[in-house]
């Protein structure tokens, strides 16, 4: 009988040390994961900050020239998220209201609609470049953005200066 009440106080004591070094280990993985989680977020925040800041300094008012190479980038950009069906939606969209590129594209319906339309813009990178030859090097034109649900820029307005 003694035997038996030191075998169940044994066996108490390993099964609440196990219980003990069980709550240490999802103790610590909790941390280790949150930590992951953080350094991860930091890592798409500045991914995000990097995106966006290659076309924000093209802000405001702008020369064609400078419009030109806004669309460069982003004709580049296009080409390369276009390689994997996860990214296309991170590739930016061209609109415009501008007189002078909507004069230029008058016969071109499809591409007109995309500029102006509101369910899409110009995403295929021969069409961004196909607009950047509309683009007047020595005219001013007013450049805005669109931000997608994850911060992302996602449509680029280039549009007249009134």
């Amino acid at each position: 009988m003694e035997n038996a009440s030191k075998a169940l106080i044994i066996a108490g004591a390993i099964l609440l040390s196990i219980l003990i070094i069980s709550i240490g280990i999802y103790i610590y993985n909790n941390s280790v994961n949150s930590t992951k989680k953080a350094v991860a977020s930091k890592e798409m925040e500045m991914q995000l900050m990097q995106f966006n800041k290659q076309y924000e300094v093209y802000e405001g008012t702008q020369t064609g020239n400078n419009v030109k190479q806004l669309l460069n980038i982003a004709a580049t950009n296009n080409k390369e998220l276009y390689k994997d069906d996860k990214y296309t939606e991170l590739c930016v969209c061209i609109r415009s209201n501008s007189k002078k590129i909507l004069k230029k594209v008058s016969n071109n319906y499809d591409v007109k609609y995309a500029l102006t339309g509101r369910t899409f813009g110009l995403k295929y990178p021969t069409n961004i470049k196909d607009i950047s030859s509309y683009i007047g090097e020595n005219d001013k034109y007013n450049i805005s953005f669109k931000y997608n649900q994850y911060g992302y820029i996602w449509e680029i307005w280039i549009n007249d200066i009134d």
